[in-house]
């Protein structure tokens, strides 16, 4: 390697064209070879990005979902009328929400403990109250989709 090198100062010395040709020809093949691989590399980051803002995305679509049948549902139940769904498709909705969660997170946190308080048979509760539970639960929802739905516009 040495030896290649001192050749080319040597070459430098005698005919400076000639080794400006030598240095372009090199960096001409380091870049042929350079840029196809940067290129699939900038390709497969963008699909990548495709990919994780569509799988972000339906993880909305089933969260939103799910909250909108389990509000439905609390709703028939506290208005008298029969829910839906049987206690048992309510709970494994609960739980699908639930396991959307992320544990380490405080909004997250608030709102599971907002599912378990929002679940809860609450016979006493006036028709006032029974709105303002629904509307505290869907404001935790709006609290948690909106990050999430503002990664996916952002394509991340």
């Amino acid at each position: 390697m040495i030896g290649f090198l001192t050749e080319l100062v040597e070459l430098a010395k005698r005919d400076g064209a000639v080794f400006a040709a030598v240095v372009a020809g090199f960096v001409s093949i380091v870049l042929a070879i350079l840029n196809p691989i940067t290129n699939w590399l900038v390709s497969r980051a963008g699909s990548l990005r495709e990919i994780r803002s569509r799988y972000r995305q339906q993880w909305i679509d089933q969260f939103r979902e799910d909250a909108s049948k389990l509000v439905g549902n609390i709703q028939a139940a506290d208005g008298g009328h029969p829910p839906e769904l049987g206690h048992s498709q309510i709970n494994e909705v609960t739980a699908r929400l639930i396991l959307r969660l992320n544990p380490y997170q405080s909004s997250h946190n608030a709102f599971e403990q907002k599912i378990k308080s929002f679940v809860r048979q609450h016979p006493e509760d006036t028709r006032e109250a029974q709105d303002k539970r629904y509307h505290e639960f869907l404001s935790e929802a709006q609290k948690i989709l909106k990050p999430e739905w503002d990664k996916v516009k952002k394509g991340k």
